[in-house]
């Protein structure tokens, strides 16, 4: 009797026992595996390299990364690797043109945008996009030298009075006429916005100034309390005349805001921006046909003739040394007058080179006379000029900038040195054919949703600054 008790008491106890290290080794199982997956995490914050296979890409996971700050770092190859991931791009994934998603332009540009972004009439700030922006420029430096000193007190009442307010009242001061200006009293993304032209009133929010067409002796107009003077342009400070210049001070200091061509603007406005789309292999035409069916060699199509930055010159100078036919008002031919794509397929079939010069010489002045190039379908390699630095916003070997050449002749030199090696052309062409230009997004919605964001900050700049400081 005595053994039967004691054997059943062994096994009770043994059975115990055994569910006790279950339990523990499940607990520790778990332990481990949340601290392993929050160390995970971590590293994605920390810009090392990780498999996203080793994590889940859920709905849950892209909240918590999307709500942790990324203001704290300041290295940008940390906000880089944690964007790919909030985006859900694997960075070790290699796409079909062999370039790794990490270090892709599409991650260090405002103009592109990676795969799985979109750009519509509503919103600039598409997430990925204004971030880059604010890792390239900082949070709305818009040329600090430029700001006045000791003069945004109260700015920020005028905001918080703005993102209340619906809908808020936008007057284009000095438009042309409503023609400008289609039926756009709709609600956008974040918010609703009505915009006219007329007199300046009370009921005026935000008002929209341009300097091309302002009257050069124009005098400030009455300002209301708490209304923002807004900078809108998109040509050059080069055709502004001399409307700013140190002894016109009635604009100079009226302005809060700026919406110009330059990232650098508060409220950015590219006229086109690019999309990565790597194409599938069995996808791609044969470039290396493409390439030696190529009867041309470089092509320029524009309609102002005698520009600020004096291309035509140097067009003229090119024009020694290899053949440049030309087309528009500035040449024999008047054709692709609107710049329709079809109409530049066409145009565009036999040249292998096609002359993106801008008529000014100005920073970050980026027109569509490169952005249409990216086209699907054109195949055909832009030469650019102007006062930029191509390579840090657009991908290498898209593209070539006669300003790394010491003249016009060497320049032209090394575009028939291209010409005559189809195999090398031929690469060129398949790099350029993944990134596609796209229509630019609403310009009022941009500004509806911009100054009603947390993110903007107005100021008031001497805008004489910041103009001066672009060319």
């Amino acid at each position: 009797m005595a053994i039967y008790i004691l054997r059943r008491y062994l096994v009770s106890r043994f059975f115990q026992i055994s569910a006790i290290v279950l339990v523990t080794i499940f607990l520790f199982y778990t332990f481990s595996h949340r601290k392993h997956h929050a160390s995970q995490l971590r590293f994605s914050e920390l810009g090392l390299d990780f498999n996203l296979g080793i994590l889940n890409r859920s709905r849950n996971i892209n909240s918590i990364i999307r709500l942790q700050s990324l203001t704290r770092h300041s290295d940008s190859q940390r906000r880089d690797s944690t964007r790919s991931w909030r985006h859900g791009l694997n960075t070790n994934l290699q796409w079909s043109n062999g370039t790794n998603l990490k270090s892709s332009k599409c991650f260090h540009s405002p103009y592109i945008l990676c795969p799985g972004e979109t750009v519509s009439f509503d919103n600039i700030f598409f997430e990925g996009v204004y971030e880059r922006k604010e890792a390239m420029f900082g949070a709305n430096q818009t040329n600090q030298e430029a700001v006045k000193p000791n003069r945004t007190d109260g700015l920020w009442k005028i905001r918080q009075k703005l993102q209340r307010r619906d809908p808020v009242v936008f007057n284009f001061y000095n438009y042309f006429d409503e023609h400008q200006m289609p039926d756009r009293n709709f609600p956008c993304l974040r918010n609703s916005c009505v915009y006219r032209i007329g007199d300046v009133t009370e009921v005026d929010d935000v008002i929209v100034v341009r300097i091309v067409g302002l009257n050069e002796n124009a005098g400030s107009i009455k300002r209301w309390p708490g209304q923002l003077f807004l900078f809108d342009e998109l040509e050059a400070p080069a055709y502004y005349g001399n409307f700013l210049n140190d002894d016109n001070t009635s604009w100079r200091y009226q302005f809060n805001l700026t919406t110009t061509y330059s990232p650098s603007s508060d409220i950015f406005h590219p006229y086109n921006p690019l999309r990565f789309e790597p194409i599938p292999p069995e996808e791609r035409p044969n470039y290396y046909e493409l390439a030696k069916n190529k009867t041309k060699n470089a092509v320029w199509l524009a309609s102002n003739c005698h520009t600020v930055g004096r291309r035509e010159s140097y067009i003229q100078e090119m024009k020694k040394y290899i053949d440049v036919d030309v087309f528009g008002d500035c040449g024999n031919q008047t054709t692709c007058l609107g710049q329709r794509v079809p109409c530049l397929k066409k145009l565009f079939q036999p040249y292998r080179f096609y002359l993106a010069f801008e008529n000014s010489m100005c920073q970050d002045y980026i027109t569509e006379k490169l952005f249409k190039v990216y086209a699907p379908g054109l195949h055909i390699i832009p030469v650019v000029q102007g006062k930029n630095n191509y390579s840090r916003y657009f991908p290498p070997k898209t593209f070539i900038d006669s300003s790394q050449f010491l003249s016009a002749k060497e320049l032209s030199l090394h575009l028939l040195k291209l010409a005559s090696d189809a195999g090398v052309y031929a690469e060129l062409l398949q790099v350029i054919d993944e990134y596609h230009s796209l229509d630019s997004p609403d310009h009022y919605c941009t500004m509806c949703n911009a100054v009603t964001s947390l993110k903007l900050k107005p100021k008031i700049y001497d805008i004489s600054k910041w103009i001066t400081n672009q060319c």
